[in-house]
This record gives structure tokens, C-alpha cells and sequence, in this order.
């Protein structure tokens, strides 16, 4: 009688008494597909121990190189960086983020972090800058970055480290100011890549 009563007394626990796994450590489970939108919510901390293999994430990664574009720069101006078919940039690989004419298409908002590398040559001692533009929203985005060109024959690179928090369809341009003169710019070589980080 003993045995038995002790036996029900435990059943009763764990059936009303012990929160399950899920419960106990407050979370949920999502499969992540089709659209990629649905989340993880309601978790203060995450502790994943293995691996954790993401599918895709909303990137781009373009570029060009062996290029003599020459690109008209007025004092104090800011220009696109392109060609005159509008197609110098060309998207080696993309998901959710594409070129359309030398401009950049993030289809989806978030912050987005990257780096774009910029070859240029021009008169030496003329300065430059290069920045990314909001056109959707009219704003920079992130900072502007400058390099010193030395002549004709002589290449110099600049690094923009690029930023960008957006919302769904939004168009960025490449860009270059000339701050020293109206002396022209060509365009050599250049790439850049952007990376969805979060919402």
C-alpha cells in the first residue's frame, strides 16, 4: 500500500508539478525558412555549443579591375562612382542585395556592415574623398573617407569602411568628392562587400 501510494505521489509531481525542457529553460524553437523572416524571440541569452550553420544571409560582393574610367569631378561635387553605361560595378555574388545602374539595391532593412577598396589616379597633390549616399533617404551613410592622389601614372587606394542601416528597397550610390580642384579622376580598380548583421 505504501509502494503504490509513493509510486502515485511521483506521477502526480511530474505530471503537474516539473516545467518541461522548453519551460524550464524559456525557449523556442523555429525553423527559419522561405522568406526568412520568422525570429527567435523571447530569450535574453543564447548559449549554442557545436555548430551553427546559417543557410544565407543578405549580402553582396562586386567589383571591377583593369578599368581607365575617367570620372568628372567639379570642386567640392560629389559624383557617382561609375561608368557611362552604368555597369562598372558588377555583382560577383548577391543574395537580397543587387546593382542596378552602378547603384546599390538592398531589398530588405536592417544594418548592414562592409568594405569598399577604391583605385584611383588623378594630379598629384589633388585630394579626394569617397563616401557612401542614401538615396532613398538623401543622407551619407556611415563616414567619408579621403586619399591624396600622386599623378597620373601613379595608383593610390583608399578603404571605406562601409555602414548602412536601411529600410526595404533602398538605393545607396558609391560616390567621390574632389575638395582640392576641379581636376578629373580615373577610376582603376575597385570592390566592395556588404553583410546583413541585424534588424
Amino acid at each position: 500500500m505504501k509502494r503504490i501510494s509513493i509510486t502515485i505521489g511521483v506521477i502526480f509531481l511530474l505530471a503537474f508539478s516539473v516545467p518541461t525542457v522548453a519551460e524550464y529553460f524559456n525557449y523556442q524553437v523555429h525553423n527559419i525558412t522561405g522568406d526568412n523572416t520568422s525570429l527567435i524571440s523571447g530569450i535574453d541569452n543564447v548559449t549554442i555549443s557545436g555548430m551553427l550553420r546559417q543557410g544565407t544571409a543578405y549580402h553582396v560582393y562586386a567589383g571591377f579591375e583593369n578599368a581607365a574610367i575617367t570620372v568628372v569631378t567639379p570642386l567640392n561635387t560629389w559624383v557617382s562612382i561609375k561608368n557611362a553605361t552604368d555597369n562598372l560595378w558588377v555583382a560577383a555574388h548577391a543574395t537580397n542585395v543587387t546593382m542596378i545602374n552602378d547603384n546599390v539595391h538592398i531589398a530588405l532593412q536592417g544594418h548592414y556592415f562592409g568594405t569598399m577598396s577604391l583605385t584611383y589616379s588623378s594630379t598629384n597633390g589633388v585630394d579626394f574623398f569617397v563616401r557612401a549616399f542614401n538615396i532613398t533617404d538623401n543622407v551619407q551613410t556611415g563616414y567619408k573617407i579621403g586619399r591624396t592622389a600622386a599623378g597620373a601614372g601613379n595608383y593610390v587606394n583608399v578603404v571605406l569602411p562601409l555602414y548602412a542601416e536601411v529600410n526595404d528597397n533602398t538605393l545607396l550610390r558609391l560616390e567621390i568628392q574632389n575638395i582640392s580642384n576641379s581636376d578629373n579622376v580615373v577610376i582603376r580598380s575597385g570592390a566592395f562587400e556588404l553583410h546583413y548583421v541585424h534588424d
